[in-house]
């Protein structure tokens, strides 16, 4: 395949004329795309499976949508045909694997041409429209992408397993006392002293937490309010993350504690879309047990 540097700016306007070549495209609006990479090949066929690699962003450059953050070993899977039906689709009809392409789009029109979803959201001045990075990585028939499916879990699955033997290495060298379940591996680093309400057996089941959760990166994912808790009924099964529950099962009021929750303990092999959480990632958990 040909690569080659970035040449100039394809500007959509008021047209269909194309001529990938001098990195002209010409379709009916105002938008405009720069390439990075232009691959020689013939145009992708319907009926199969398009994998991208995308990172968009606001002006602000806060990351909206990220394959790495959200897709399966940072690949982002879509079915080529949806593609060719959004506002998207002359770009889509002269794209080939092996293409790296920039260009702005509103946020709105982002979310219908790739998830077919058009997200009623506050008006932002930011995110009025989005700056996007997308690489074309393959295109595949629904055989060769199961193929690669089961490559890319497998490839998921080995590094969460490493990642989580590095922490717990690191950790055996530095704590006593650790906590294990299964692959869960948690250390109480501190114990405060907390107001209990006697006398009334029934608030046992209620417990208030103050917690922090990042990825094995440090990047902060979700962290309760500063001057409040978060309230959960233990006698129901779906309130807390199963890493949570055995966490609160193990430890007592009052401590406070650190843990490394495995992906099958917490968001598993779908992930979260809206916290930017990929399949198969471990979490660490920064846990307060408090009871009101």
């Amino acid at each position: 395949m040909l690569r080659h540097s970035l040449i100039g700016l394809l500007f959509f306007v008021f047209s269909c004329k194309v001529n990938k070549k001098d990195n002209l495209i010409f379709i009916n609006d105002n938008f405009a795309v720069e390439f990075f990479q232009i691959a020689d090949c013939n145009k992708l066929d319907v009926k199969t499976f398009l994998n991208l690699n995308i990172v968009a962003k606001s002006k602000s450059q806060k990351i909206i949508f990220s394959s790495e953050l959200q897709g399966l070993e940072s690949i982002s899977t879509f079915y080529y045909d949806s593609l060719l039906n959004s506002k998207l689709s002359v770009l889509f009809q002269n794209l080939c694997v092996g293409d790296s392409v920039f260009f702005k789009l509103k946020l709105i029109d982002f979310y219908s041409s790739f998830f077919k979803e058009d997200f009623k959201l506050q008006a932002k001045p930011e995110l009025d429209s989005l700056l996007v990075n997308m690489k074309v990585i393959s295109s595949n028939d629904i055989i060769a992408q199961n193929q690669l499916e089961t490559q890319l879990i497998k490839r998921a699955k080995e590094r969460e397993e490493f990642s989580i033997q590095k922490i717990k290495n690191e950790w055996e060298n530095k704590f006593l006392n650790l906590f294990y379940f299964n692959n869960l591996i948690a250390v109480k680093v501190g114990q405060y002293s907390a107001d209990r309400v006697e006398n009334l057996d029934s608030l046992n089941q209620f417990i208030a937490l103050s917690y922090t959760i990042t990825d094995l990166k440090d990047r902060l994912i979700y962290q309760t309010s500063s001057n409040s808790l978060e309230y959960y009924d233990k006698s129901l099964n779906d309130q807390l993350l199963e890493g949570f529950r055995i966490l609160v099962n193990e430890f007592s009021i009052g401590d406070s504690l650190v843990a490394i929750i495995p992906s099958k303990m917490a968001f598993g092999e779908r992930g979260s879309f809206t916290n930017k959480i990929p399949p198969f990632s471990p979490l660490k958990v920064n846990l307060k047990i408090v009871q009101k």
